[in-house]
């Protein structure tokens, strides 16, 4: 709930300082977002702070119903603190997957890699639990890297990382 809180303050004020709710902007946005031609002046906290960044109410919206959904889940099963492990790491793992995958000057922003690394938490705490990969997460991933394939403008690099970065530090944490 303090992750949900944090993104919507965020929210709002970038939604105060640009255009709206519909187009957020401003001095918070400029200084927060993912941009690999500026992190490589220095500005290394950007690779944490854009995932608190969203680009539309419904960018929002969608994420925080995932974070509400999924953090629910993951936090019981690995308590508070391995949550917020597996949250920061999945989330540095999408922003390094976006700078991987986007040219220099790409803005990216979101929570996104942060929820597909809860995803890939669930993946390994589902296979841990059943021994196969084939079920309720799998589905899961499987529908959204369709949305992420198939929507102009979503992050892919940052999806992938995001995943990848969750079933590493799942799996880390639980062996």
């Amino acid at each position: 709930m303090v992750l949900i809180a944090l993104n919507v303050v965020v929210y709002v004020i970038t939604a105060a300082q640009g255009g709206g709710p519909s187009a957020p902007g401003g001095q918070l946005f400029s200084d927060w977002a993912l941009q690999g031609a500026i992190i490589s002046t220095g500005e290394w906290w950007r690779l944490v702070t854009a995932m608190f960044l969203h680009g539309s109410l419904l960018h929002l919206a969608f994420n925080m119903f995932a974070l509400y959904w999924l953090g629910n889940v993951i936090e019981d099963a690995l308590g508070t603190p391995r949550f917020l492990l597996v949250y920061v790491v999945s989330g540095l793992a999408g922003s390094a997957g976006a700078l991987w995958f986007s040219s220099a000057f790409a803005v990216t922003v979101g929570a996104s890699g942060a929820i597909f690394g809860l995803i890939g938490a669930l993946l390994i705490l589902e296979y841990l639990a059943t021994g196969s990969f084939m079920g309720q997460a799998m589905i899961l991933i499987l529908v959204n890297f369709a949305f992420t394939f198939a929507v102009p403008g979503i992050s892919k690099g940052g999806h992938i990382g995001g995943l990848i970065g969750g079933i590493v530090a799942t799996y880390a944490l639980m062996r």
